[in-house]
This record gives structure tokens, sequence and C-alpha cells, in this order.
């Protein structure tokens, strides 16, 4: 067989399938469900096909680049094998269609996976010396189904009729739309898959040293709906440990559960749902572990065009209950949001805040306190403009405590300046003024700090000169008369672009 190389140039998460369009679908609707096949990642698609255990086992030497001078050919015993049954495809996956598809594809792709491992198969081999019922041959079908579907799913239309014939064998509205031929063969590749790793998913892996014998197992289901999973370990002194997990997703319900064993015992177990039901959404979390300790909660969201809220309620065997309520609204400019919290039985906290945008005018407000009487409270209103920018803010505490803080700040083409200060209900007071000018050869900057007794310190820089021919100067110093400065040069003979 010729070994012309077709690499798959592009690697994504792979998204839920949604199943093939019918052949009167456009390309652009066949695009998109090829998107939706979940075979674009080489790697992801042959893990999820061999199982945690065994992929880790030998994912090292069935990397996609191990096959590259393989997966055309694979892909030409694909449609080979779909132009043979053409005339029963209907663009589903049915039971005795599969059964008889991968029969004729296993007959074509066995061939080629043998010259693989005869080929480049040593490592592969050593890895599954200690797997019971991992068939090699098996193994590599598998992992060209893998690439051949990762190839289909990330070439377009054009460049898969020119690279492959695709149009070989079939007649009528398949072979005029090739995007639905490349739909419905992704679709086989998926069920070949199914069809033909239910083995390896359940290989064994076993390991002797003597009269010491140890090993780990793993098989899992990835159904459109339910999900599911088993994986066991002993250790040569017999210690067992393991977990098993079920989900299930539908019709905007999902859940799922876990429990894991340690050490002959078990450990722990959790369990999760979520229903979304237009705007509302309900969740529910449940965790424990193998010496009677707990942890729920659950919750009920809604979230509208302007509203939203929220209630939810957590507990565990060594608390009380506790949990939070929520409300807020955003609409024109305005968003404003309400939050109260109870731990262990007792309040615990409330926050308040509130944001107005209008323009380059903004204003914003919060309050917030916790369950022993503490609070504070702020105000404030900030500009925006092309050059200017400013703000003023108070906040105010228990006891009558409150603080003020102002700034304001220009930025012009070469100019820059800025002034800030803060005053509390102490009179201290604290100050700060910059000012800047830029041009091509010339930069200057000058920083002072002010508390309530005056000058506190200053900062001056400057340069002047081109870069490949600049000198520098600084000066820095305290209210207190302590002053130091600098002077600092650089020339290159580099012209500057």
């Amino acid at each position: 067989m010729s070994k012309s190389r077709v690499k798959n140039v592009q690697q994504q998460d792979p998204p839920t399938s949604t199943g093939p369009q019918p052949a009167s679908a456009s390309n652009q609707e066949a695009s998109e469900n090829v998107e939706s096949t979940g075979l674009q990642n080489y790697e992801q698609t042959l893990g999820s096909w061999l199982g945690p255990k065994l992929y880790e086992a030998v994912s090292d030497a069935l990397t996609e680049e191990a096959f590259e001078g393989y997966t055309k050919d694979a892909i030409d015993a694909l449609f080979e094998t779909l132009a043979e049954q053409a005339d029963k495809l209907d663009g589903t996956a049915n039971t005795s269609q599969i059964e008889g598809f991968v029969d004729a594809l296993q007959e074509r792709l066995g061939p080629l996976a043998e010259q693989w491992l005869a080929e480049e198969g040593l490592p592969l081999r050593q890895s599954l010396r200690n797997w019971v019922d991992a068939n090699p041959v098996m193994v590599v079908i598998t992992a060209l189904l893998a690439a051949a579907g990762a190839v289909l799913a990330d070439l377009d239309i054009p460049t898969l009729e020119k690279e492959f014939d695709l149009g070989k064998g079939f007649t009528g509205s398949l072979s005029a739309d090739l995007g639905s031929l490349r739909n419905i063969a992704l679709e086989q590749v998926k069920a070949s898959l199914e069809y033909a790793s239910g083995p390896l998913m359940a290989a064994i892996n076993v390991n002797v040293e003597g009269d010491d014998v140890s090993g780990d197992a793993s098989v899992r289901y990835e159904g459109d709906r339910w999900s599911g999973g088993l994986a066991a370990n002993v250790d040569k002194d017999g210690v067992v440990g393991g977990s098993a997990d079920v989900g299930y997703s539908h019709d905007g319900l999902s859940a799922n559960g876990r429990a894991t064993f340690a050490d002959s015992k078990f450990s722990g177990y959790s369990l999760n749902a979520t229903r979304e039901s237009g705007k509302l959404t309900d969740r529910f979390a449940l965790s424990g572990t193998g010496d009677g300790g707990w942890d729920g909660s659950l919750g009920r969201t809604y979230t509208g065009d302007r509203w939203s809220a929220g209630l939810s309620a957590d507990a565990a065997n060594d608390r009380r209950l506790g949990g939070t309520a929520s409300l807020g609204y955003s609409h024109d400019g305005l968003s404003a949001d309400a939050r109260a919290s109870f731990t262990d039985g007792d309040f615990s906290g409330y926050a308040l805040n509130a944001n107005r945008q209008d323009g380059k005018f903004s204003e914003r407000f919060s309050l917030s306190g916790n369950g022993d009487g503490d609070w504070s409270a702020t105000h404030g209103r900030s500009y925006t403009g092309d050059r200017w920018s400013g703000s003023l803010q108070n906040g105010i505490g228990p006891d009558g405590a409150w603080n003020t803080s102002a700034s304001t700040a220009y930025q012009g083409d070469r100019l820059s300046a800025g002034l800030k200060g803060t005053l509390d209900h102490t009179g201290a007071a604290t100050g700060e003024g910059s000012l800047g000018y830029n041009r091509e050869d010339l930069s200057l900057s000058a920083l002072g700090r002010f508390d309530q007794d005056g000058l506190d310190s200053y900062q001056f820089d400057s340069s002047i000169g081109p870069d490949n021919r600049q000198l520098g100067f600084g000066l820095s110093g305290t209210g207190a008369g302590d002053w130091k400065a600098s002077a600092s040069g650089s020339y290159s003979t580099e012209d500057v672009k």
C-alpha cells in the first residue's frame, strides 16, 4: 500500500456530537456538523476509546506522527468500504449496519495494521506485554480509525476532494454532496470505534514479579445520554483501590455520581446534579468520606434580561445550616446587587452595590457589614474624558469614621499632569502631584508627595538626546532636607531606527 502522508493540522477540544446531516444539507451545515463529531483531536479520541489505563501504557508508541504514512491508506479503506455498502447507507448507524461495516472495514485495515506493526510496532508490543486481551492489531486499528477521523474532521471540502476520490462508488445525492458523505464517514468511524474498542476498554494490566502479582483494570462507556466507568487496582500485598462513576446528561439535566475505594475500604462519594429550565437553574451537590463526614449544598438561580436572583443552602455533619440569598438588576447603564449570607446557623454578613454609567460620568455606591455589627459604606463619582479624568470618593464606617479622596489627571500629546489627595476624620492628610513632558529627544518627570505637615518627598528625572546618545540626570530628596543626585550617559554607534 502507498504511504501518502496526510497530517492533522489543527487540534481542538471535541464538542458534543449531534449526528450527521441529511444528504440535502449545505456544505456549510456539513462543515458545522463535522466540528460537532468530536473527532478533531487524535489524542483525545484515541484515549476515550482505549480507556485511561491502556492509553497511558501505549500513548508514547501511538503518536499521531507514527501514523503519518498510513492515514491516507486508512481513509481510502474507509471510503472503499462505504462505497461497497452505499446502497445500505441512510445517514444512521444501526446495529446491523455497524456490524457489517466494521467486519468489512477490518478486512481492509487488518493488513494495514499488521504492516504498521511489522515496521513500527516494537515499542507498542513492549508496552502491551503485561496486558491481557489487548490484541495489538485491534489497538492499531483503533489508532488508525482515530487518525482517520481527525484528518476527516480537520480538512475542508476542497482539500478532501483533491486528496481523495470521495465520489467513487457513490451515486445520487451522496456523490454530489461531499460534505454529507464526509459526515456519514465520520459517524461510521465513531460507530466503528465503539464497536472495535470494547474488548480493549476492558483489558487488564497484570504484572508478575516472582510470587508477587499486581495489576489494574479500567472500563468506560460514553453514550449519548449515559456515561460510566470502573477502575480498580490491586498491589502486591492484595490491597484494593479504585473508583466507580456514572453520569447522565439530557434535556437540560446533567448529573453524576462517583464512589472511591482505598486500602480495601470505601473512602468517599460525591453526587452532583444541575437542571436548566429556561431562565432557572437548580444545583445539588453532596459529598462524603468513608468515616461518615459529609458536606452538601443546593440552590436555585434565576437569570432574566434585567433581574437575577439566587438562593442557596449548605450544611455538613460538623456545622449547622448556612446559605446565601442574592438579588441583582442591570439595565440602561444601571447595575445593582444585594447579598446576604448565613454561616453555621447565624447571620454572617450583607453587601449592597450599585453602579451608574452615563456617558463619560459614572457613580458608584457600596454598603457592607457583618454579623457583629461592623459596617462600611462608600460613595463616589468619576469622569473619564479623552484627555482629562477625575474622581471623588467618600467613605464612612462605625463611630463616624470617615475618609475622602479626590484625584484629577491630564494626558496630552507631550504634557501630562496629575493631582490626588486623601483626608480622614483624624485630620490626617496626604497628597501627591506629578508633572511630565515627553518629546522625541527630551523626557522630564517630577513627583512630589505631601502630608499635613508639608512636603514629604520629591523626585525629578530627565533624559536628553536620542536613544543612541543620551544623558540622564536625577534628583530626589525629603522634606527634612536630605537629597541625592545622579547623572548618567550612554553612547552607541548603532543608528536609531
